[in-house]
């Protein structure tokens, strides 16, 4: 059985079935407590259903990330690796 939903203005197809839903303008998500989600980066549902990042912290890869201190995702997700990562910063303190 096909049902659709309206999350946050987005059109969504799913199956009751199954927990996999695809936006209609592309991409595909799991369904958690009736909205579409990718669990790879959004930080209310990170890796799982419910499972929120911290204030300032990033969903990356489905794990979450301090992105103000992280060397491998300095500032946002998946960044090149620096030595030092302060305030989101790479190597901004490197003499």
């Amino acid at each position: 059985m096909e049902s659709q939903f309206l999350v946050e203005s987005k059109l969504i197809k799913t199956t009751s079935k199954r927990k996999q839903c695809e936006l209609l303008e592309g991409g595909k998500g799991t369904r958690c407590h009736n909205k579409c989600v990718n669990m790879n980066s959004d930080r209310l549902n990170c890796g799982h259903c419910r499972k929120k990042c911290k204030l300032l912290w990033r969903c990356c890869k489905g794990k979450c990330v301090n992105v103000m201190k992280d060397t491998k995702h300095c500032g946002s997700c998946n960044r090149t690796i620096c030595t030092k990562c302060v305030f989101g910063m790479c190597d901004y303190a490197r003499k």
